[in-house]
């Protein structure tokens, strides 16, 4: 089964986005569902269909993250070296398409957010820049086409 690489953060967001969908929100729609049920039938009972697409998204959500716990491997424990980028780093690098310096974060799917530039190792810039050293010219590759970033300094 595959890891997925999260940040302690993110790990603690999960965990208590699990014990609100167990403790707060599974109870509330199982009542939902049992007074949607004493209305009578439910061939044409608008709060019961409701009710069962709600229960039906959760119980995709909770198995989501179910999934996550039960295969993740902290950021924090994957060995790092300032000598070359790997997940956790933070880097500045030139973007030759965008004529531009970026400072960004190479982080696990889980903890990606481009509008803070933090990017997936999963992308094709993380995969691009990882194991990659100081001043290494790299091509990423995308499917509108690819470009050329360098690596200007390993910031931690």
């Amino acid at each position: 089964m595959a890891k997925y690489t999260i940040s302690k953060h993110r790990l603690e967001e999960l965990q208590l986005e699990l014990r609100e969908i167990l403790d707060v929100k599974w109870p509330a729609i199982t009542k939902q569902l049992q007074d949607a049920r004493e209305q009578g039938d439910l061939s044409e009972n608008a709060d019961y269909d409701a009710a069962k697409n709600e229960q039906a998204a959760l119980k995709k959500r909770k198995d989501e993250i179910e999934e996550i716990l039960e295969n993740y491997e902290l950021i924090e424990d994957v060995l790092r070296s300032t000598d070359e980028v790997s997940i956790g780093s933070t880097i500045e690098i030139y973007n030759y398409q965008k004529d531009c310096e970026e400072v960004i974060t190479l982080v696990g799917s889980m903890d990606s957010d481009p509008f803070a530039n933090k990017i997936s190792i999963d992308t094709p810039l993380g995969k691009a820049l990882v194991k990659q050293k100081k001043g290494t010219e790299v091509t990423v590759h995308t499917l509108a086409s690819p470009y050329k970033v360098k690596i200007i300094k390993i910031i931690d």
